[in-house]
Order: C-alpha cells, then sequence, then structure tokens
C-alpha cells in the first residue's frame, strides 16, 4: 500500500479479501491508515463492503493527500455491483462529472419477483424494448 500512495493515487480498490468472517485483512489494515467510515451494507447480493478515507503526507509544509480506498467484497457479483454502485461514482465525483451517478431506467417486468422488505435487491436482468406489448404504454 506504501508504493501505491508514493505513486500518487486517488482511489484503492482491494477486492476478494473483504468479508463477514474473521480472516479480513483489509478492514484493519485501512482502520491502521486511516478512518473507516462503514464496513457493512444493508443490500443484496452483497453485504461486506468497506469505504475507507486516508491521509498520506505529500511532503513537508503541505497538507497531507486524501486517499479513498473501498474494500469490495470477494463474491463476482457482489464486487461487480459494489463496483458500479459505489466506485464509479466516486470516480466521476473526482474527475469533476456534475452528476456522477449511474443512469437509471424505469422497466417492467415479465415476470414477479420476491423482494426483501429490509434489504434493497438488485438483479441481473435483459432489456428488451418492445413498440408495443398491448399495455397501451410504449416502451
Amino acid at each position: 500500500m506504501d508504493s501505491a500512495f508514493c505513486d500518487g493515487v486517488d482511489i484503492i480498490l482491494t477486492s476478494g479479501e473483504v468479508s463477514m468472517v474473521d480472516c479480513d485483512f483489509v478492514k484493519p489494515l485501512l482502520e491502521k491508515r486511516g478512518k473507516v467510515y462503514f464496513s457493512k451494507v444493508c443490500m443484496k447480493p452483497t453485504k461486506p463492503l468497506t469505504f475507507a478515507e486516508i491521509s498520506w503526507p505529500t511532503s513537508e509544509n503541505v497538507q497531507a493527500k486524501k486517499v479513498v480506498a473501498f474494500g469490495l467484497p470477494r463474491n463476482p457479483v457482489s464486487c461487480l455491483v459494489c463496483f458500479h454502485l459505489f466506485v464509479v461514482p466516486a470516480i466521476r465525483h473526482n474527475s469533476g462529472w456534475t452528476n456522477p451517478h449511474l443512469l437509471s431506467v424505469h422497466a417492467r417486468i415479465e415476470q414477479s419477483i420476491r423482494n426483501d422488505l429490509v434489504r434493497p435487491e438488485f438483479h441481473c436482468a435483459v432489456v428488451k424494448w418492445k413498440s408495443n406489448d398491448g399495455s397501451g404504454i410504449p416502451g
């Protein structure tokens, strides 16, 4: 991690080691280096996600550089979902985008889904455009 700071990174991403078990090495390292803001999110498919901010001194008499760190879960689907929901907007924000959030699209589903009433759920989907599906509503 020290070499990453010396190279002047803005964001640190780790994946595959953040979990809900005792063998998580990322969170203690981030706690040692900076402030961990959270290490769990209430959503499916995921639970473990660590977000931290680390201050790294650049040189004497200069304010420390702040680096954000994300510890993504080991599950590939959870990792990808967390990357798109949390990391992409952070990268866009740091790049100066006026609206860094992901595009949201309203759609109808062909079959019902049982949702968890406590944790928001994100599902894989294939979006198809139909000009007339019989509902009277285009798309």
